[in-house]
C-alpha cells in the first residue's frame, strides 16, 4: 500500500517536466536508485516518509549544481548510517531543506542539521545557528569556537536573543584583540554558573578582559570544558602548521605514552616471574609430596609382606587396607605433582615471553632515542630538489612504524568512545569525525589535517584486502567523495571506531552492507 502511494506522489510535475528538471521527490528518487546499499523495499519505504514529510515542497525544483540538496542528502546518508527510522530522518531532513529555503549557508546546514538526531530542532533554529556561524568564522572567531557556541545553543535551548547575545560579544572579543578562545572560554564558563543573564556575563567578561589588556595580565584560565582546546591547534581554523614548541609537546606526549605502554609490559613480566616462581615452589612441594606419599606406600608393603606368615586373616586385611589407602594417596600425590608441573612450564613460557616483549620495547625505545639524538646533532635538512615541504612532512609521519605507536594510538581511540557528536569539536566534550581521527593520531605526535578530504590526501593508498590496524577508512555518503572517515582496529574482525552523528563515537563493523556500499578507500598513515 505504502509502494504504491510513493509512485503516485512522485508524478512529475508538468512544470518540471517541461523545463528538463527535477523537483524534490524525482531527485530523491533517481539519487536512491544508485544506492547500492538499499534495497528496493528501503528506498520506497525512504521515499514514503520523506514525500509524506516534505508535503508541497517535494514539487519544488531543485538546482543540485548549486548544492542546494547536499545538506538533506549528507542528514538522509547519516540517518541510515546510524540505522535510524525512516521517519526520523525525514524530519530531520525537512528542517535542513526548510533552513537552506530560508537563505542559510548550505555547507554549514550539513553538519548543524545533523543535531536533530540528538533532538528535536526546528528549521528556523538551525538557520540562525548555520548564519551565526558563518557570521562568526567570517570575522575570524576559530571554527571550533563558533562550532561550541551552536552546540551549547543546541543543549542548553537558548532562545534567539541568547545567541545572538553571545554571538557578537565573541566578534567584539577577538576586535578587541583579545584570545578569542580564552575570551570564549571564559564567557562560556561564566554562562554555565548564570544562564539567566547573558547580558550581564558579557559586560562583566569585557570589561575584566580590558582591564587585564590595560594592566598587561592575562586571564586565567577558567577551566572550561568544550569542544575546543585552549591551545591553537597544529591545523585548526586557518589550517597553519605546528609550532617547534606545539610538535615537541606532541611528542613528549607521545613518549609518555610509549613509556607507559613499556612500564605496564616490564609490569606483567614482573608478574608472569612472580607467578612462574611460585609455580616452581608448588611444583617442588607436589614432588616432596609424592616422594613421601611413594615412602608410606612402600613402608605398608614392606610391613604387609613381614606379617603375611605370622599375622592371622583380619590382620592381614587391615594390613592391605592401609596399603591400598597408602597407594591412593601417591596416586592422588602424582597427579597433583603432574599439575603442578604444568602450571609451572606455563608460567616459565609466560614469564619468558614477557621479558621478551619487554626487551624488544627497551630495545626500540633506545634505537628512537638514539635517532632522535642523531636527528637533532645532524638538524633539520631542507627539503630535496623538486621536492615541496609538504612532501617531506609526509614522509616524516610515514617514517613512524605503528607496532610502535600503536599501543598509545588504540588508547586514545578508545577514550573518545561514547563523545558525543559535536560539528566542528575537537575535544572529549564533542567531536566530528575527522576530529576524531586527527586527535587520535595527535596522541601518538603524528599530524593530520582537520578535514577528511585533506586527510584522504595523506600517507599511502591501500587496499581493502590489506588493511590493518591504524590505517585510516574512508567513505562516500554523498556521491561526491570523501564525506567521512575513521580508523580501523580490528581488520580481521572488520572493526572500526568513528564518530556517527546520532551515536557519537562508537565501534562499527565494516562487513556491513551500509558501509561497504559507501567504502571509498584506506590510508596507511605510518609504516
Amino acid at each position: 500500500m505504502r509502494a504504491a502511494f510513493v509512485l503516485g506522489a512522485l508524478a512529475i510535475p508538468a512544470s518540471a517536466t517541461a523545463a528538463g528538471r527535477q523537483n524534490v521527490a524525482e531527485f530523491l528518487q533517481a539519487t536512491f536508485a544508485k544506492d547500492k546499499g538499499l534495497s528496493p523495499e528501503e528506498r520506497a519505504s525512504l521515499l514514503a516518509a520523506i514525500k509524506e514529510r516534505f508535503a508541497s515542497y517535494a514539487d519544488t525544483v531543485v538546482h543540485p549544481e548549486k548544492g542546494d540538496m547536499a545538506a538533506v542528502l549528507n542528514v538522509i546518508s547519516e540517518g541510515k548510517m546510524d540505522e535510524l527510522s525512516d521517519e526520523r530522518i525525514a524530519d530531520v531532513a525537512f528542517a535542513a531543506y526548510q533552513a537552506i529555503y530560508r537563505g542559510a549557508d548550505t555547507e554549514v546546514v550539513q553538519g548543524i542539521a545533523l543535531y536533530g538526531y540528538r533532538k528535536k530542532v526546528d528549521a528556523e533554529r538551525i538557520a540562525q545557528w548555520a548564519n551565526g556561524y558563518r557570521l562568526l568564522t567570517t570575522n575570524h572567531v576559530p571554527d571550533e569556537v563558533a562550532a561550541d557556541l551552536v552546540r551549547v545553543a543546541m543543549e542548553k535551548d537558548w532562545d534567539e536573543h541568547a545567541f545572538d547575545t553571545i554571538k557578537w560579544a565573541l566578534v567584539s572579543g577577538v576586535k578587541a584583540g583579545h584570545d578569542p578562545r580564552l575570551y570564549a572560554a571564559t564567557l562560556f564558563s561564566r554562562l554555565q554558573k548564570d544562564p539567566q543573564h547573558p547580558g550581564t556575563v558579557v559586560a562583566s567578561t569585557a570589561t575584566d578582559f580590558a582591564r587585564a589588556a590595560k594592566t598587561h595580565t592575562t586571564m586565567p584560565d577558567p577551566g572550561y570544558k568544550g569542544v575546543f582546546s585552549l591551545k591553537k591547534d597544529d591545523a585548526g581554523a586557518g589550517g597553519k602548521p605546528a609550532t617547534d614548541e606545539a610538535q615537541a609537546a606532541r611528542e613528549a606526549k607521545a613518549q609518555k605514552l610509549v613509556e607507559q605502554a613499556n612500564a605496564e609490559k616490564a609490569q606483567a613480566a614482573e608478574r608472569a616471574q612472580k607467578a612462574r616462581e611460585q609455580a616452581d615452589a608448588q611444583e617442588k612441594s607436589a614432588e616432596d609430596d609424592l616422594a613421601r606419599a611413594r615412602k608410606a606406600e612402600q613402608a605398608q608393603k614392606d610391613a604387609m609382606e613381614r606379617a603375611s606368615g605370622k599375622a592371622d586373616a583380619k590382620e592381614q586385611s587391615e594390613a592391605k587396607a592401609r596399603a591400598d589407602a597408602e597407594r591412593v594417596k601417591r596416586e592422588k600425590a602424582e597427579a597433583a605433582a603432574a599439575a603442578a608441573k604444568a602450571r609451572a612450564e606455563a608460567a616459565r613460557a609466560k614469564a619468558e615471553a614477557a621479558k621478551q616483549a619487554a626487551a624488544k620495547a627497551k630495545a626500540q625505545q633506545e634505537a628512537e632515542r638514539q635517532a632522535a639524538i642523531a636527528a637533532e646533532k645532524s638538524g633539520s635538512k631542507p627539503a630535496p630538489a623538486g621536492k615541496s615541504a609538504e612532501a617531506v612532512k609526509g614522509a616524516e609521519i610515514q617514517s613512524k612504524v605503528i607496532d610502535d605507536i600503536w599501543p598509545g594510538l588504540e588508547h586514545a581511540a578508545r577514550s573518545y568512545i561514547g563523545t558525543p557528536y559535536v560539528w566542528g569539536g575537537v575535544t572529549h566534550e564533542g567531536i566530528d569525525c575527522s576530529g576524531f581521527t586527527k586527535g587520535s593520531y595527535n596522541e601518538v605526535a603524528v599530524t593530520l589535517p582537520r578535514v577528511a578530504k585533506d586527510q584522504w590526501t595523506r600517507g599511502t593508498k591501500i587496499e581493502e584486502a590489506d588493511l590493518r590496524k591504524g590505517d585510516l577508512i574512508f567513505f562516500d555518503t554523498l556521491g561526491t567523495g570523501v564525506s567521512h572517515v575513521a580508523l580501523m582496529v580490528d581488520p580481521a574482525n572488520h572493526k572500526f571506531i568513528h564518530a556517527g552523528s546520532s551515536k557519537g563515537v562508537i565501534e562499527e563493523n565494516l562487513a556491513k552492507t551500509y558501509f561497504q556500499a559507501r567504502y571509498l578507500g584506506a590510508r596507511r598513515i605510518v609504516k
